[in-house]
């Protein structure tokens, strides 16, 4: 294992180095489009919100990052209007900061030929490119897709003590902009934004659905009992590399949210929710790219045989055939509904060592509600969350090697893994992983 890692991070930077040489390219996804396993972005910014790179440069490097689709989802925008154009300025700024000349001329050579720039006096404007454009110029038809959507960012301050809360929620497939809506407390948050998104679904033409993006970020604004009451909400983001908050506490925090969230759900028999890994990339430069809300921290990998296309996606998600991760790959996961068994298997790198652990909660599982009011640790705020009883998320099996199965017993209401490897993760922030790992998804 020792002698492994440095391994590990020579191959990430030749393969970094590789990106940054081929961006000017025309470039592809490995393995071409007889893969059934697609690995997909779901969280992206760019220059058409807080981004600090023009749409095309970030599509353009996760499609060289070895991406078969990539997310567009710019703070209370669809990138759908025409003319759009952008000051270069001398520096970044502050947030939600300016195109810098530095990253204009970065672009310029990275796409040469590819950015629309114009003069107007001494200034400096370049063009922002709509999604149309983007899939136009970068699209591969069943080898790389780019795909539409939206982070809805909502801000209010539902209680006085409490402070600021800010809601996070993604659009995926759905190609309009969405109103951020506010409320007087979580619950209601999430409600009326998931009404709005489901009227301008009934619109569209293709299927697509609406995310909940990294709940523990800034101060855990989103209690998991929002989630319990807005079973509508089918996916959030169990890893995310901007969540960098932590409440002291003694459990896995976004495992025990998870599965606080799962037994309640099916103890009521309402619908499960599925995890999703995801960068929440802002930035792409070599400088960048490897750190917090850079690129390739966070991942989701669909199972999405035949055709390649954004409606199948949409409905790959929405049947559960996807798995998330943060650097393990797995060859397949499979449930067989009729013996109730999760077979895991694991596609093992030299070198590293795995763990395959299973979790489930039991059906006589402590439903008490017991409220505790966890401080922020920097400023004068609060948040009153239910204190997660031991019951919940229970490890029912380990397996250390690269293939595992469990078969649910009559008591258990789910049973969903965890695949844990012994590489230490990419990044070293609150709510992002140790080391490297995956997720399935739960299954009943």
């Amino acid at each position: 294992m020792d002698n492994s890692i440095p391994n590990v991070f020579m191959q990430r930077a030749l393969a970094l180095m590789t990106l940054f040489t081929m961006l000017s390219c025309p470039g592809a996804p490995s393995e071409g489009a007889d893969k059934v396993w697609k690995k997909g972005a779901l969280h992206t910014h760019t220059l058409w919100s807080d981004g600090r790179s023009l749409p095309e440069v970030a599509v353009k490097t996760y499609q060289n990052l070895g991406y078969d689709f990539v997310t567009i989802t710019d703070h209370n925008i669809f990138p759908s209007a025409q003319d759009v154009w952008l000051p270069v300025t001398g520096e970044e700024g502050a947030w939600p900061c300016s195109f810098s000349r530095r990253e204009y001329q970065r672009s310029l050579a990275l796409l040469p030929g590819k950015i629309q720039t114009k003069q107007l006096g001494l200034r400096t404007f370049v063009r922002l490119k709509p999604l149309s454009e983007l899939r136009r110029d970068l699209e591969i038809p069943g080898r790389f897709l780019v795909i539409g959507g939206e982070e809805v960012t909502v801000m209010c301050q539902p209680s006085p003590k409490g402070g600021l809360c800010e809601y996070h929620m993604n659009t995926f497939h759905l190609e309009e902009t969405l109103p951020a809506l506010g409320g007087s407390s979580p619950s209601e948050v999430l409600r009326r934004n998931y009404e709005c998104y489901q009227d301008a679904a009934k619109r569209a033409k293709e299927p697509s659905f609406l995310m909940l993006n990294h709940p523990f970020w800034r101060r855990w604004d989103v209690d998991a009992r929002a989630l319990i009451d807005n079973a509508q909400f089918r996916f959030f983001e169990i890893c995310n590399n901007g969540s960098t908050e932590k409440i002291p506490d003694e459990r896995d925090q976004p495992e025990a949210y998870y599965d606080f969230i799962l037994a309640h759900r099916c103890a009521a028999g309402k619908e499960l929710l599925y995890a999703v890994a995801s960068d929440d990339a802002h930035f792409y430069d070599p400088k960048r790219i490897d750190k917090a809300t850079g690129c390739d921290h966070g991942w989701v990998m669909v199972k999405c045989p035949g055709a390649f296309t954004a409606k199948h996606l949409a409905e790959a998600f929405l049947r559960g055939d996807f798995y998330s991760s943060c650097g393990v790959s797995l060859e397949s996961v499979n449930f067989d509904s009729k013996n109730r068994t999760l077979h895991v298997k694991v596609q093992a790198e030299p070198g590293v060592k795995y763990q395959v652990r299973f979790l489930t909660t039991k059906r006589d599982f402590d439903r008490s509600m017991v409220e505790k009011d966890f401080a922020h640790r920097q400023a004068r705020h609060f948040r009153r969350l239910p204190v997660i009883p031991k019951s919940i998320g229970q490890t029912v099996l380990t397996v250390n090697a690269t293939e595992a199965s469990y078969s649910m017993t009559p008591e258990d209401l789910y049973v969903r893994a965890i695949i844990v490897s012994d590489r230490p993760a990419r990044l070293n922030v609150d709510c992002y992983p140790k080391t490297e790992r995956a997720w399935t998804q739960p299954y009943r």
